[in-house]
């Protein structure tokens, strides 16, 4: 498991919020050797789609097609986190998709219980400027 969890929510209603987070694990930690990952859920979930990678361009970032090639380089993974809403849980079998899914989903909310337990900062940026 990544050593820094990002969950990205913001769509491409709002690039620059889309793309903060990729931004911050790949330009941050992955230059700083942390190992990171980038969940996208909710609205971010669309982020992979071809016409939308190449028409994100948000303010101060580079552009979502660059920042997901350099994710490639530095080998942070971008994980795509939905809910199942396909069929009520006790009526079909789930597939190995959708148990691979709902294992990803049940990590998340582990990882947000254990970080509300014990205070953590996360600091970008130089500390002394």
């Amino acid at each position: 498991m990544a050593e820094l969890v990002y969950l990205a929510t913001h769509g491409p209603d709002d690039p620059t919020k889309a793309c903060m987070l990729i931004h911050l694990a790949v330009n941050d930690a992955a230059e700083a050797g942390i190992e990171a990952e980038v969940n996208l859920a909710g609205d971010a979930v669309v982020l992979i789609h071809d016409a939308i990678i190449d028409a994100v361009l948000p303010i101060g970032f580079p552009p979502l097609k660059d920042l997901l090639a350099k994710a490639r380089e530095k080998d942070v993974h971008v994980f795509i986190m939905r809910w199942l809403r396909a069929c009520p849980w006790g009526q079909r079998r789930r597939s190995r998709r959708q148990e691979r899914l709902l294992l990803d989903a049940n990590r998340v909310r582990t990882m947000l219980r254990r970080s509300h337990q014990r205070p953590s900062v996360l600091a970008c940026g130089d500390p002394g400027g």
